[in-house]
């Protein structure tokens, strides 16, 4: 006896430091698991999602401590982990995967729309606020080329005034020479020599032009330079607001309505860690109720439940297998491909559900490309092309297409003089700069790499619609892993809970049997003639028809109308309730025979 006593005590050593050991090891692959949970999580925070790096930091700190400390030294919690990733496809998985896609959706496609939209309006008030600098310049022009050819004009006439009197006068300067000297030679022919010298000392009148004109040319030279002339060249607008002032409220009121939907895009901004807090919280609900409810996701037929009912089979007791088929409506094998009532509940509709988000985030992809699309391709007319359709209506071919008579085409001929700006060179030059730098939007480029980040989440989406059924399954061998005692109690409660309605269910078919055995004494000669050819099971009453007639038998006794199908037959061990008799031979007994 001491040396089994030595014996044992070395056993339970050697069990206590494989269990030692075991321990050791999922601690440390525990640890590494939650490093590299951390990790994964703070790249997807900070390097997809963008987001503020202080938050990143701190979430960052708190998940990596939780999970290294947990993972490595709380069972509970390194389950709760793993049940998590299971737990990404199933029905509420689902719904977070269709929540992460939608803030993804939000967070990129659907506020470059909202920018874009603001770098449209800030386009429009652009090309307001130019076209009106330009129009000032246009006037201002106008008024420019007016007053220069008005000058002109005067300056030509005051110039040639003095050829305007030549050609009128003849010529007056020297019609006033010849005056004197004519009057100077009718003084010497009649003897006044000394007289006549004096009239030659009245030339200097006829120079009197010569110095007015020299005059006048130094008046003009001083109105080139010094004369300035005001004048009010513009257009009165009857409005209270400048049109600068109604463009900024303009664009002060576009920011405002779009002040919600940029908070609604920062509540989504913070998806991933919201998702991953509920995703753990519902992980440690179905643990909670794994281990204290034990009709909790008890629909499976194990192994060890199909061992059960092999040992009950040996000791000459009632037996499960093969289940009902009302039974196999609710249980199902682990690994088979075949889904109970409750898991193809609702299952089509999920997927319909997923493609009814797939549309809606479609159409916020379509829209915000469709938006950077039309910008992209106003920004990419060149300035060129905008000034040669300018140019293209010159004032000569607008007034060369001008309907009316001679009369307004002359006035527009001479209107048209004012406006030859249009067509100078250092007009276009001036325009297109400001046409090319300031109008022109910069629009933002969608995120190409999104879109192919949420196209893969959706076929993960769809991959967990179609499958997300059976990966469900794994949560409870996880469970059955980390707590073989309470799995062990779980099927013994379902099987003995199945065990439980099918004796109650035999003494109801039994109870129906007699009562209608007793009934058929009864009958009617209307009951008789109305009645049907076909037979059917005396218990469930399903008909037998003739590709099904081998599922049922009939009670062998002489005179017995007892008739039941398979299912019914295996329920009242092969006894009829009429007579009390074998409703057939067994197998040994027949060959005896």
């Amino acid at each position: 006896s001491d040396y089994k006593d030595e014996d044992w005590t070395l056993g339970q050593a050697g069990i206590r430091e494989k269990s030692r050991i075991k321990q050791t090891c999922s601690s440390f692959f525990g640890f590494l698991f939650g490093v590299t949970l951390t990790l994964l999580y703070g790249y997807i925070v900070l390097y997809w999602k963008n987001y503020d790096i202080s938050f990143c930091v701190v979430s960052s700190v708190l998940i990596g401590f939780f999970l290294c400390i947990g993972m490595a030294f709380s069972r509970r919690i390194r389950i709760t982990v793993f049940l998590m990733i299971p737990h990404m496809f199933s029905g509420c998985a689902r719904i977070t995967l269709v929540a992460i896609i939608f803030a993804m959706a939000m967070q990129g496609p659907g506020y470059n729309i909202v920018t874009n939209i603001e770098i449209g309006a800030e386009h429009v008030s652009c090309g307001i606020e130019t076209a009106l600098k330009q129009t000032e310049k246009i006037y201002k022009k106008l008024e420019d080329t007016q007053k220069r050819k008005s000058l002109n004009h005067f300056w030509t006439f005051i110039s040639s005034i003095g050829d305007i009197c030549n050609e009128e006068l003849l010529n007056p300067h020297r019609k006033c020479l010849k005056v004197f000297q004519e009057s100077k030679n009718d003084c010497l022919r009649k003897g006044f020599d000394a007289l006549c010298n004096i009239i030659d000392g009245l030339n200097w009148l006829c120079e009197l032009g010569k110095t007015i004109a020299a005059l006048m040319k130094d008046v003009k030279e001083q109105f080139d330079y010094n004369i300035v002339e005001n004048s009010d060249f513009g257009i009165n607008v009857n409005s209270s607001k400048s049109i600068f002032t109604i463009v900024r409220d303009i664009l002060k009121k576009l920011n405002e309505d779009l002040d919600p939907y940029r908070e609604a895009l920062h509540i989504f901004s913070y998806s991933v860690f919201l998702i991953s807090v509920v995703t753990y919280l519902q992980a440690l609900s179905y643990l909670r109720n794994y281990t204290t409810d034990n009709n909790f996701d008890n629909i499976y037929i194990t192994r060890q439940f199909v061992n059960l009912d092999v040992m009950r089979a040996k000791q000459g007791k009632s037996t499960l297998l093969p289940l009902m088929p009302r039974e196999s409506y609710k249980m199902v094998r682990p690994m088979a491909f075949k889904l109970t009532r409750r898991e193809r509940k609702g299952y089509s509709f999920q997927i319909f559900k997923i493609f009814g988000s797939l549309l809606l985030v479609s159409l916020i992809i379509i829209s915000d490309y469709f938006v950077f699309w039309t910008l992209e391709s106003i920004s990419s007319i060149r300035k060129e092309d905008i000034i040669l359709n300018l140019l293209e209506y010159t004032p000569e071919t607008f007034l060369r297409n001008f309907p009316g008579g001679e009369f307004v085409i002359d006035l527009l001929h001479n209107l048209g003089d004012t406006l030859d700006v249009l067509g100078e060179k250092s007009f276009t030059n001036n325009v297109s700069p400001i046409l090319h730098r300031q109008c022109i939007p910069k629009t933002s480029e969608p995120d190409y790499f999104e879109y192919l980040t949420i196209g893969v989440l959706y076929i993960v989406t769809f991959f967990a619609a179609f499958f997300g059924v059976y990966i469900h399954r794994i949560k409870r061998f996880i469970c059955a892993s980390y707590y073989p005692h309470t799995e062990q109690e779980r099927i013994c409660f379902l099987y003995n809970k199945l065990l439980t309605k099918r004796m109650n269910l035999e003494d109801t078919l039994k109870e129906y049997i007699r009562k209608n055995a007793e009934n058929q004494g009864h009958s009617n000669i209307l009951m008789i003639l109305a009645a049907h050819s076909d037979r059917h099971c005396m218990a469930c009453a399903r008909i037998c028809t003739s590709d099904i007639s081998q599922d049922f038998k009939s009670c062998i006794t002489n005179g017995c109308s007892g008739f039941y199908c398979q299912q019914c037959l295996g329920i009242l061990h092969n006894v009829c309730v009429i007579c009390m008799g074998p409703l057939a031979y067994d197998t040994d007994l027949e060959e005896e025979l």
